[in-house]
């Protein structure tokens, strides 16, 4: 189930190989296949070829691309997320700010904004579900920078001491939204 450490040459032998591979197996043929001859074409077209890697104590002297890890792709989140885009205001410092939600859950919002959140901070929510406002509480889990632009962040908050009533105003707006708005993607 281990996956062998690769280096980054060996990753472009395995695409040159690839490509003439390919240029092969289309019947094509080109300089880098050199004084090769066509032979029998339809006892090697769509041949497959394994190529095995060197031992690891000569890796560790090249620098290698180590393998992904597996519990890297593990889904952490007990509540499903629904994607809608709605307006939240919220309260830092007695100053009022907007931001705008990117998913939301029973157990928290996403939302995206033009200021850094402070971590382990609780804010004033307000979120407009459908056309009503409704109040919250959150915490601040993280908050950070959307790569390539420099004016929004994205911040995760977590909802804080939910009443079993705003669960039910949760549910019922989770309920109402369009099939489209429900599907959970990642994002």
């Amino acid at each position: 189930d281990s996956l062998e450490l690769i280096t980054k040459s060996d990753l472009k032998k395995m695409a040159n190989e690839a490509d003439i591979a390919l240029a092969e197996a289309k019947g094509k043929e080109s300089a880098a296949l050199g004084a090769r001859r066509k032979k029998d074409s339809s006892k090697v077209k769509n041949r497959v070829c394994v190529y095995y890697g060197k031992a690891t104590d000569e890796l560790e002297k090249e620098g290698v691309i180590k393998p992904f890890e597996k519990k890297l792709l593990q889904e952490r989140r007990k509540f499903e997320r629904f994607y809608a885009s709605t307006v939240l205001i919220y309260k830092e410092n007695s100053d009022s700010n907007v931001a705008q939600t990117i998913n939301i859950s029973l157990v928290g919002v996403k939302i995206s904004s033009e200021s850094e959140l402070p971590r382990d901070h609780t804010l004033d929510l307000m979120i407009v579900l459908k056309d009503k406002a409704y109040q919250f509480k959150g915490d601040v889990v993280y908050s950070e920078k959307v790569e390539k632009n420099f004016f929004r962040y994205y911040s995760g908050l977590r909802f804080k001491n939910l009443s079993p009533e705003e669960k039910t105003i949760l549910g019922d707006y989770f309920s109402s939204l369009d099939l489209e708005e429900r599907l959970s993607l990642p994002h």
